[in-house]
């Protein structure tokens, strides 16, 4: 809001004493840049400590009871999914860290969209996948806790549990890529005041990204790939 008067009365005010100097404009920039990247850093360092409590629940769960393959295997590919999601925010994180804010408040502004670019692609399948583990380590519990053995497999046989694993991943996957799209779109217009050519390359990262993206999405499907390829070999054993 603040930025739409700012360049509205710069281009329409008849009466120049209202006008808002281009220095205005510029100092709007330059406070925006200076905190947008800050939120994103804390962030990827919560999502890193999330994923290290659910590690540590599985852990706990596999020291608890009997140990079966199906226990076994699940823990084992979890805690290195984690381990790998984990590595990934020490990436982004760093990233973040290296961005330099010295230059050309247009060039650095440009920088962030693209570190935000990647960061909402990597983010929202990293950030999100979190959740149906939880969930299900946490069905664990309770069954653990109420009829004091493991129910893994009553629970990987029970198709509501499948509903609530779903749930937990695109609720939040759905809520964060709205608010993130909004954040990109009001980026990239505060980018694209009083430039040329911007468009096009924004353009040239967004087909970068969605390139990432897809690795991305291919390293989660031979991820999902395996874990069903245990709960078989569980059956069938």
């Amino acid at each position: 809001m603040e930025l739409e008067q700012i360049w509205n009365r710069q281009r329409v005010s008849d009466n120049e004493r209202d006008w808002i100097s281009r220095e205005a404009l510029r100092t709007f920039r330059k406070r925006y840049a200076m905190g947008i990247m800050l939120p994103k850093y804390r962030l990827l360092v919560f999502d890193s400590v999330y994923k290290a409590i659910v590690v540590l629940g599985y852990v706990c769960l596999f020291c608890i009871g009997e140990l079966t393959l199906l226990k076994a295997g699940t823990t084992i590919l979890i805690s290195g999914a984690m381990g790998l999601l984990i590595l990934k925010n020490f990436r982004l994180k760093k990233a973040i860290q290296n961005l330099d804010t010295s230059q050309d408040i247009i060039r650095t502004l440009k920088e962030q969209y693209r570190l935000l670019y990647r960061f909402y692609r990597e983010f929202l399948p990293i950030g999100s996948m979190t959740n149906p583990f939880l969930v299900l380590a946490g069905f664990q519990y309770y069954h653990l806790l109420k009829y004091q053995e493991d129910g893994l497999v009553l629970l990987l046989h029970d198709p509501v549990i499948y509903i609530f694993l779903v749930l937990a991943f695109v609720v939040p996957f759905v809520v964060n890529k709205i608010t993130y799209a909004a954040e990109l779109k009001e980026l990239e217009q505060l980018i694209d005041i009083g430039l040329d050519e911007v468009s096009k390359e924004i353009d040239l990262i967004r087909i970068k990204e969605k390139k990432r993206a897809r690795r991305i999405l291919f390293s989660l499907l031979v991820l999902i790939g395996l874990l069903t390829l245990l709960i078989i070999l569980n059956a069938i054993i």
